[in-house]
């Protein structure tokens, strides 16, 4: 697991807070942030050669909790599945062979027995950490500034 943490005192906009717009400002600003980290993140692992798969499944997910604690998840997704060729043997034969990425994206990023490991996560975090701190809170002021104009 990877994290890094920011800290935005939302304190002045408790206007915003009983209803579901500071939620959504939330979401959306960590979202847009979180770009330039998935990109560096697609970059890393299209180096990871198995179809091209596990760089097409990167998505972003943003979450805000209850507590006012927003995350962006930046990883594969369970939802993508790449097909390419078919079994040739067995109870299966003729099907489709499925990969999903994340199935084995942790294998990938930290290594097997038999594997070493092709890190992706971790590089990309580390090479655009401070950009992602700044756009955070950037984007964060720009969309409750945006939702404050309309609510006024």
């Amino acid at each position: 697991m990877v994290s890094a943490d920011v800290r935005v005192d939302l304190g002045p906009l408790e206007e915003l807070a009983s209803g579901k717009a500071l939620r959504r400002a939330l979401k959306i600003g960590i979202n847009r942030a979180a770009r330039p980290v998935k990109a560096a993140v697609k970059s890393e692992a299209s180096s990871i050669q198995r179809y091209g798969y596990l760089a097409k499944s990167i998505r972003i997910k943003a979450i805000v909790y209850e507590s006012g604690n927003a995350v962006a998840v930046i990883g594969p997704t369970r939802k993508y599945q790449g097909r390419k060729g078919k079994f040739t043997r067995g109870p299966r034969k003729g099907e489709s062979r499925v990969f999903i990425p994340a199935n084995y994206a942790h294998l990938v990023e930290k290594g097997t027995a038999h594997a070493r490991p092709h890190p992706f996560l971790k590089p990309a975090l580390n090479s655009t950490l401070t950009q992602y701190l700044e756009a955070v809170k950037d984007e964060i002021r720009k969309e409750v500034e945006r939702v404050s104009s309309r609510k006024a």
